[in-house]
């Protein structure tokens, strides 16, 4: 089998990559203005998207791009967000875990719009617990994540939402290199159980 080199060797790989997230969160934490838009970090161009907002739906994951961190955060997405109904919406920014409302997402350059493949009552389970984390913290460590956790980052906390109701919606839950431990808001994206029904820039 492998040797004890090959093990230190696997180990110093993984703390690196593990020290390098945590650079990226400390430096992604310190660069993001705490607004209360969603321009803070879903993007900022004055020309927006034209997303059809009636035809969103409870649960419905938004994803957005065209922001400073597109070069930072891996992946085709960079915010994650979720909608919960009554035209707001539930995101996790720099001033922690809000509620606001969804016409702000027309701030972003783009959006997709993407639906989780199960019963409505789940779905409306994922907006209660994500509407228990309000006024929470946001995480930095962008590394790792929790279902339970003290605080969250974006996609943190709509994949916490689906996961209590036992509904994993990372595409690589356990280790990868390109999101070491964490949950991305592309690997949302490219889960089985989710599927894109909107796009709009």
């Amino acid at each position: 089998m492998y040797g004890r080199g090959w093990l230190l060797i696997t180990m110093k790989r993984k703390i690196s990559i593990a020290i390098v997230w945590m650079i990226v969160s400390l430096s992604l934490i310190s660069a993001v203005p705490c607004t209360e838009s969603v321009e803070a970090i879903g993007g900022d161009d004055e020309n927006g998207n034209d997303l059809d907002l009636d035809l969103l739906e409870v649960g419905d994951i938004l994803l957005t791009r065209g922001s400073m961190f597109d070069k930072i955060i891996p992946g085709e997405w960079t915010h994650a967000a979720m909608y919960i109904g009554d035209g707001q919406l539930i995101e996790a920014v720099a001033r922690g875990v809000v509620i606001r409302p969804i016409e702000e997402i027309h701030n972003n350059n783009e959006v997709g719009v993407f639906r989780v493949s199960v019963e409505d009552e789940v779905k409306e389970a994922a907006v209660e617990f994500a509407l228990e984390q309000v006024g929470k913290p946001y995480n930095i460590f962008l590394f790792n994540k929790r279902v339970h956790g003290p605080s969250y980052y974006c996609s943190e906390l709509v994949w916490a939402s689906y996961m209590v109701n036992g509904i994993c919606i990372d595409a690589n839950p356990g280790w990868s290199w390109d999101y070491a431990f964490a949950v991305a808001p592309t690997e949302l994206a490219e889960h089985p159980d989710t599927a894109m029904i909107m796009y709009a820039d």
